[in-house]
């Protein structure tokens, strides 16, 4: 667990307004072992998603990452929310993690970017919600994930292929989010039949994904 990053605002705040009994200000420290926990996840799949690939370089590697792991704090702000019932609470403990593990203070993208340049600069968990709103599809959050690897691996955040390929990423990525954070506030793991309902409904998705484009799906196959 490294050292709590100077100037978290965010972890300021939640530490005045949370109470003693919660899990952060028992053991503040313990934000900075999740931020970690969180960003090494984002690193493993980052580097799934990319593999095969010796044309990436490791700053698109890095900026993969960076983009993953605003994917898991949606997740994490949807747990945050169940658990404490107030979403300007929830958003504020997201943008803590965030600003613990990269440095970086939330962003804002601008309607171009969803739609048609990419949201890969953009860091935080608003894009999500402003997608959710321009993007007509069921999942709006997996197809943005999916444009910004688009955008890092291809150079456009419209390659179809690329995009629907990391579809089957993204329930990996969001609920192993969601576990991490769950053990974070209450020690909860797992079940068996949790661990069994996401492998089905990955296996699912690829599925899905093969049918539409082909067993292939270029050099973003899963696996």
């Amino acid at each position: 667990m490294g050292d709590l990053r100077a100037g978290n605002k965010a972890l300021d705040y939640l530490l005045r307004h949370l109470g003693p009994g919660e899990a952060l200000t028992r053991n503040k420290g313990g934000l900075s072992g999740l931020a970690d926990s969180l960003y090494s996840d984002a690193r493993e799949a980052a580097d799934a998603l990319l593999k095969g690939d010796d044309r990436v370089t490791p700053q698109v590697s890095c900026a993969l990452a960076d983009c993953v792991f605003d994917l898991q704090l949606v997740s994490c702000f949807s747990e945050l929310l169940a658990y404490y019932r107030d979403a300007a609470l929830a958003s504020v403990f997201v943008d803590a993690v965030l600003y613990q593990a990269t440095g970086a203070e939330p962003g804002t993208a601008t309607e171009p970017e969803i739609l048609d340049e990419g949201t890969h600069r953009v860091r935080g968990i608003s894009k999500y919600a402003l997608a959710k709103k321009l993007i007509t599809i069921p999942d709006a959050v997996a197809w943005l994930l999916g444009k910004e690897y688009s955008a890092l691996k291809n150079g456009t955040a419209k390659d179809l292929a690329y995009i629907v390929a990391a579809a089957p990423y993204t329930i990996l990525i969001r609920e192993h989010a969601r576990w991490r954070l769950r053990y974070f506030l209450q020690g909860v793991l797992p079940s068996d039949g949790e661990r069994e309902a996401l492998d089905s409904s990955v296996a699912h998705t690829k599925m899905q994904m093969s049918e539409m484009f082909g067993p292939g799906l270029r050099d973003g196959s899963v696996d």
